[in-house]
């Protein structure tokens, strides 16, 4: 072989090894970013199995550490319901009650902890970027005891049926939206109409019966005096921004002409009314009584 030849037969090699050395980069690149990938879908459907079990059965507050500013707001709403809003009502607060809740009830909830798990596996995945969207195929969703939805319906029902997800240092968090009294409007419209209240007296006339009234107390507490019987210290009273006692759904936060309207609730025992904020002066009905409830402001007394 001649000196030349020699030289083409290293150079050969060389390029050889340079094309080798070049392949097991790429794939090495390609392997280590899948890999990446694929630990990043683990831990976001990881995540969404902790959000998940803790909105539907574990009631964990923990869980609020894995939400968004806006995400938290999602899951007090989820967990507190619109008719039960209190500005003051921390994501870790709404849990923890609805932890004591349960417990004190003594209820199963709705579907067993390992039922549930299968939706999570079965959900569908969607990342772009630094997003993501994760759809349930499956679920099972209670109004009530008796008004139980299962398969596709549960899961057009479910607030957690279609759930986002934004990743923010590696960590995943829940980003859902509020709506109804927790989305900003309906926060703006609820401080508005406890504002007109706190403090007043409602009067609800009751044709044959002894009119029935109620305290607003500026502490958030109330009084009632209800068919003749006095009952102090009711507990708090709710404002919700845009909810319907009629139909049990949220509306719209403020009506056409942009007064705020929604729905004022004291429990136990359970009083309601319909309520809008009109040209400074608070407009409230109860769906029990036809008759126009009469708010005296500063009247409360307590």
């Amino acid at each position: 072989m001649s000196t030349s030849d020699g030289g083409a037969g290293r150079m050969r090699t060389s390029k050889s090894v340079c094309f080798a050395v070049l392949a097991c980069v790429v794939s090495l690149t390609a392997c280590g970013s899948a890999l990446a990938e694929s630990r990043s879908i683990s831990k976001l459907r990881l995540a969404l199995g902790r959000t998940f079990l803790a909105v539907r059965a574990t009631y964990d507050p923990a869980v609020c550490s894995d939400a968004t500013t806006q995400g938290r707001m999602s899951l007090i709403e989820m967990t507190r319901g619109q008719e039960r809003y209190l500005p003051s009502t921390s994501c870790g607060e709404a849990f923890t009650d609805a932890q004591h809740e349960f417990i004190a009830g003594g209820s199963q909830g709705c579907g067993t902890v390992a039922g549930l798990k299968t939706f999570i596996k079965g959900a569908i995945v969607r990342v772009k970027g630094k997003r993501a969207t994760i759809q349930l195929v499956d679920d099972i969703y209670c109004y009530t005891a008796e008004l139980v939805f299962s398969g596709a319906s549960a899961v057009h029902k479910d607030p957690m049926g279609v759930s986002h997800w934004i990743n923010r240092r590696g960590r995943w968090l829940f980003d859902n939206s509020p709506t109804g009294t927790y989305s900003p409007a309906g926060m703006r419209s609820a401080a508005l109409l406890r504002a007109a209240l706190s403090g007043g007296r409602l009067t609800q006339p009751s044709p044959g019966l002894p009119d029935s009234a109620v305290s607003f107390c500026a502490t958030g507490a109330s009084t009632m005096n209800y068919l003749g019987n006095f009952l102090p210290e009711r507990g708090p009273w709710y404002v919700a921004g845009g909810y319907s006692l009629l139909t049990n759904t949220a509306g719209a936060p403020f009506d056409a002409q942009g007064d705020p309207q929604g729905a004022v609730f004291v429990y136990e025992p359970s009083a309601e009314w319909d309520i809008a904020l009109v040209g400074g002066k608070l407009l409230a009905s109860s769906p029990a009584f036809p008759a126009t409830a009469v708010l005296e402001p500063g009247a409360a007394g307590c």
